[in-house]
């Protein structure tokens, strides 16, 4: 018979692959989600705010600030 010890340390990488691909689909699912999301809240926030917007730079100065 065999002790908790040994078995824990038999396992292969059969363990490791099977949850990799379990996590790929809704990793790559979320990035994207993440990434469309992101650029449509540029989007809107270009278009809707436009020269309103705050600047996010250093200055702490607004867009329209800068450009004059």
């Amino acid at each position: 018979m065999k002790n908790m010890e040994d078995i824990s340390f038999e396992c292969s990488g059969l363990l490791v692959r099977k949850k990799f691909r379990e996590y790929l689909a809704p990793t790559i699912l979320t990035t994207i989600s993440m990434s469309l999301a992101a650029m449509a809240d540029g989007a809107l926030v270009g278009n809707i705010l436009g020269d309103t917007a705050p600047y996010s730079g250093k200055t702490g100065h607004s867009a329209r600030e800068i450009k004059k």
